[in-house]
């Protein structure tokens, strides 16, 4: 895509980090929106002069909003938004309160939606929702595809995790038997950009992993 402008949530790190670098290397403008805490700014600097960073939280919607007026701004248009912002809770179904319950629904779809729990809910109401997103705004020229990911070696996943852990859910990945790696990830996501007749799909980037109830 000539001129092509990508906003990425969650960009200064994991798969947002790889989704940023792997579109700038393939010729795209790219807006890295991520929290004030992150180090996008430096990142942004580091990576590429056609990045920009945008610090705001995806669950504030004033925030969203004044970070696409920032992208225009700085890039005149802007052609795919990537949802990679990640957050975890670590509650029961029944002992959460509402801010974190809203703070799930805003976050990407992954493989925790075969779990029982609100990120079974929270995912399930993402992927539920691609089709019909695909439908309603099939007359504006606006595409929607979800991509639910397994278990990838990113600073969120690995931060929960131990090196027993990480042995125990590579067994249960069928092929290959690993985690998955950042790039994989980021690679698919330019594929479902350039692939115009890819719509309203929910496509699973897991090894065939199945989690166990």
């Amino acid at each position: 895509m000539k001129e092509a402008v990508a906003l990425v949530t969650g960009g200064a790190s994991g798969l947002g980090k790889a989704t940023v670098q792997h579109l700038l290397k393939h010729g795209f403008k790219v807006a890295m929106l991520d929290l004030p805490s992150s180090n996008g700014s430096f990142l942004a600097k580091l990576i590429n002069r056609d990045c920009l960073y945008v610090p705001a939280n995806v669950t504030i919607d004033d925030e969203v909003k004044n970070g696409i007026s920032k992208v225009r701004n700085k890039f005149g248009h802007l052609n795919a938004v990537i949802n990679c912002a990640g957050i975890s809770f670590n509650y029961k179904m029944f002992s959460f309160n509402k801010q974190n319950t809203n703070q799930k629904l805003t976050v990407m779809s992954d493989l925790k939606k075969v779990l029982a729990g609100f990120d079974a809910i929270s995912s399930g109401a993402v992927n539920n929702a691609t089709l019909a997103l695909a439908k309603d705004h099939a007359s504006d020229g606006i595409r929607f595809i979800t991509i639910a990911p397994g278990i990838f070696r990113t600073p969120l996943v690995i931060s929960h995790m131990n090196e027993l852990n990480v042995e125990i859910y590579e067994k249960m990945v069928e092929f290959p038997a690993r985690l998955g790696i950042p790039e994989e990830f980021a690679a698919l996501v330019l594929q479902v950009i350039q692939n115009s007749y890819l719509n309203g799909v929910v496509i699973r980037l897991d090894g065939a992993l199945r989690m166990p109830p």
